[in-house]
């Protein structure tokens, strides 16, 4: 239709890198014939060429000014619950001048300024190593197509999950990621291969049984939430498995203590916001008490402080026992709070190992892709050990 004007509200969500490059290389396209791009988002990244970012809150435009006077006022972006590029932040918190949002132009600083010298990189390999015991989830020989389809999804996967660990499932879309993560409670069968859990093939499992060991969250939570208060949504899983009423009660009040949704049990989950939803979907899983919670990208359409806000409650779960997976296109996520990082590639394994390493290997993730966030580029760069800015300003400070 050539209009002047386009207007995108979150155009990128659910993309992956490559994908959300081909999209946002639209305003470059529209510049040339002279028409105008409005886009709608919450994430820095997708904006950083904007020509002037609106800020709003509560209703109302609050700022509105270039790219570089916005981004770079971190208690202006904090107070709207905007992640503060991380690049910036870092060189606040080390009392270094200039606010750079890219690795490129970090980078440029620092040597320009003497700020920092490059270190040996200090092995990142031993200082962060996956867990060998207690072999939870196994997949061997793991194939499987789609009916009609003649490309396989998965390619011989061989992967052992522990017990305890805390894993993000990176890759572009279509490379597998979702279809490995419902092999593993029973969600989709195996072509050819085997799915274990503590041991058994999944197919041997009653399905509820199945549940019990690994629960599975949707990517969009709409699509298991249905009953009409939060009480019965995250009672559900204990009702059909034919539980007593005080187990059950017990079960969902703990489900909701642990995703902070305590006082929530009478309101409907279809009146909630995105995030809120996001926890019942979670409370709903926890509730059956699984020792494994695989997550299909839960912080898709959440603004950076639920973001945070979900991260936090399922390292906190993490820190209690349960084993986490999730599947994300948010490098920062797996960078911040994975301890191990699976990366696929049409539908087989690229690389597996502790994060720190796997985001070590910039050319590995490039085959997919994939790189890491700013920070972590600069980190690889500096030869720091940490992936986050507390981190890195411990490593870094005299």
């Amino acid at each position: 239709m050539e209009p002047r004007v386009l207007v995108m509200d979150e155009p990128v969500t659910d993309l992956d890198p490559k994908g959300r490059r081909a999209i946002l290389s639209i305003s470059d396209r529209l510049r040339d014939r002279k028409g105008t791009l409005i886009v709608v988002d919450n994430e820095y990244e997708n904006i950083i060429k904007a020509d002037c970012i609106w800020l709003m809150k509560e209703g109302e435009i609050i700022a509105q000014d270039s790219g570089a006077s916005i981004l770079s006022n971190a208690p202006l972006l904090e107070s709207c619950g905007v992640m503060v590029p991380p690049t910036v932040a870092l060189f606040h918190a080390m009392g270094w001048p200039g606010s750079p949002f890219t690795f490129e132009d970090a980078k440029f600083l620092i040597k320009e300024g003497g700020l920092a010298s490059c270190r040996e990189k200090n092995g990142f390999e031993e200082c962060y190593s996956l867990r060998k015991e207690n072999p939870l989830l196994e997949a061997r020989d793991l194939s499987f197509e789609y009916p009609g389809s003649s490309v396989p999804s998965l390619r011989n996967i061989n992967l052992t999950i522990h017990e305890g660990e805390f894993v993000a499932i990176l890759g572009e879309n279509g490379s597998g990621k979702t279809t490995l993560a419902k092999h593993l409670n029973g969600l989709l069968a195996p072509v050819s291969g085997e799915i274990l859990v503590e041991n058994r093939l999944t197919r041997a499992y009653r399905k509820p049984d199945l549940a019990r060991q690994v629960g599975y969250v949707f990517q969009n939570p709409d699509h298991q939430i249905f009953a009409p208060s939060v009480r019965e949504e995250v009672g559900f899983g204990l009702k059909i498995r034919g539980e007593k009423p005080g187990i059950i009660e017990e079960n969902v009040s703990r489900a909701l203590v642990a995703t902070g949704l305590e006082g929530y049990e009478d309101k409907s989950p279809f009146l909630l916001a995105r995030g809120e939803r996001e926890r019942v979907a979670v409370a709903s899983v926890l509730a059956v008490k699984p020792r494994v919670i695989v997550l299909d990208e839960p912080t898709t359409g959440l603004d950076y402080a639920l973001q945070l806000e979900t991260m936090r409650m399922l390292k906190g779960l993490n820190e209690e026992g349960h084993t986490i997976i999730i599947i994300t296109h948010a490098m920062w996520i797996a960078e911040s709070f994975a301890t191990r990082t699976i990366v696929m590639g049409h539908g087989e394994i690229i690389t597996d190992g502790p994060t720190r390493r796997v985001f070590a290997d910039e050319r590995r993730l490039s085959e997919t892709s994939l790189a890491p966030s700013a920070l972590v580029r600069l980190s690889n760069w500096l030869g720091t050990a940490s992936l986050t800015v507390e981190g890195m300003v411990k490593e870094l400070q005299p």
